[in-house]
């Protein structure tokens, strides 16, 4: 199968390679450039001397030789996330004089800058076999790119195999004793440096998010980040924190099932804190999630949105006649109420709402219920000074037994 993406010598870049090889002096390759091929993906040839729709050139940031294969040269240019707003489909290597060495095609790549509301800081590679690579050498402005790496790894070997340096400190740099067990839990120790491990004994995050196939928790969740779907169980038990002498470990959980899990205590002595209640047991609903994180005196603290629903902000009463507190301050009421009469302000049916609205009920609506709408004649509703009752009217006057709507009134 013929390539479809692939780098060449130009004709220039071959002749120059050539010299070198002859004379015994270096092609000096110093920029990459990157163009959109004038709108579709170009196919290289070694006649060019330009890209056909350049849009940046700049210092390469590393020219290596492939470890795996000798003959391979491995350009490399890092653009920054404030430069694009263009398409890459064609790459350009240039040596010291401008003149272009090589070209490639590369399968299109848009590259976004910030000001579009997306930013990635891109890395373009161009590989290129030739026959010899001693004569190809990185031609840089130390003041515009980055150190070579093996400039930095020999600093960074030297460095390294060093042992004169001081004990760290706050503000300084320096040795560190890493940190046992409880040192972590106990929190006081300022000189210690803390593993992965020690972070997960505390509670902090360790782990992707992973589903959790059993029903019991244990100390060694503490950082976890877990998902329950359908094949999880439906009731859950947090892990005994009796004997803890610390808190802020966490145990996040996340509900992708179809139904409704139950969280409890792993002790009956142990409390999960819940906006304005203490509980054993709470009930995280299909999507909801909660952040479990210990605190003093055997008590869990819970909060994330599976907990908002027992929040004063979002507090309710789900029933057939029932009420419910949105974060706007908003007060939805809803049920059945019977209405009768129209001959004056106190032949409509006196209801009461649920709870009585603060304020003020803003707005009441009524509808038939039944069967036969003809029967009950149409609709009308107000509501009375203290907003915790309404009368319900019907246009057939003073019927027996009153006729039955729904009603939905909101308020705050």
């Amino acid at each position: 199968m013929t390539n479809k993406f692939y780098a060449i010598l130009t004709d220039l870049g071959a002749a120059k390679l050539a010299n070198a090889t002859a004379l015994g002096t270096t092609l000096d390759i110093a920029h990459m450039a990157v163009g959109d091929g004038g709108g579709s993906i170009p196919t290289p040839t070694a006649s060019q001397t330009i890209l056909i729709g350049e849009k940046r050139r700049a210092p390469l940031n590393s020219l290596s030789i492939d470890p795996n294969n000798t003959n391979q040269i491995i350009a490399e240019q890092i653009i920054p996330e404030d430069v694009g707003g263009w398409y890459i489909r064609e790459i350009g290597l240039f040596d010291k004089d401008g003149i272009l060495i090589a070209v490639a095609n590369c399968p299109e790549t848009y590259k976004p800058q910030l000001s579009e509301g997306s930013g990635r800081t891109q890395a373009v590679r161009m590989i290129l076999i030739v026959n010899s690579t001693s004569e190809i050498s990185l031609k840089i402005d130390p003041a515009v790119v980055l150190a070579t790496r093996k400039y930095v790894d020999d600093l960074v070997l030297k460095h390294s195999e060093s042992r004169a340096h001081p004990d760290a400190t706050e503000t300084q740099k320096g040795f560190v004793r890493l940190a046992t067990s409880d040192d972590t839990f106990k929190g006081s120790n300022k000189t210690a440096s803390v593993t992965p491990l020690r972070l997960q004994e505390k509670g902090y995050f360790h782990s992707q998010v992973n589903k959790q196939a059993v029903s019991q928790f244990t100390l060694q969740d503490f950082g976890r980040r877990v998902w329950i779907d359908n094949d999880s169980p439906a009731t859950f038990t947090l892990p005994d924190i009796g004997n803890i002498n610390s808190s802020g470990q966490t145990i996040t959980i996340w509900n992708v099932k179809n139904s409704m899990v139950t969280i409890s205590v792993g002790n009956p002595d142990d409390n999960i804190s819940i906006p304005m209640s203490t509980v054993k047991s709470f009930k995280l609903m299909p999507t909801e999630s909660v952040t479990m994180i210990v605190e003093q005196n055997s008590s869990w603290h819970a909060t994330g949105d599976g907990i908002l629903k027992y929040s004063l902000l979002f507090r309710s009463s789900v029933t057939e006649n029932g009420w419910g507190y949105q974060p706007s301050g908003l007060i939805e009421q809803w049920g059945i109420c019977n209405a009768s009469g129209n001959t004056g302000v106190e032949a409509g049916y006196l209801n009461s709402f649920p709870i009585p609205f603060p304020n003020k009920c803003i707005n009441i609506q009524l509808t038939h219920n039944g069967f036969s709408p003809g029967s009950a004649g149409i609709f009308s509703a107000m509501v009375l000074s203290n907003n915790a009752q309404f009368r319900a009217y019907s246009s057939m006057g003073n019927i027996y037994p009153a006729g039955t709507a729904y009603y939905r009134a909101i308020g705050y």
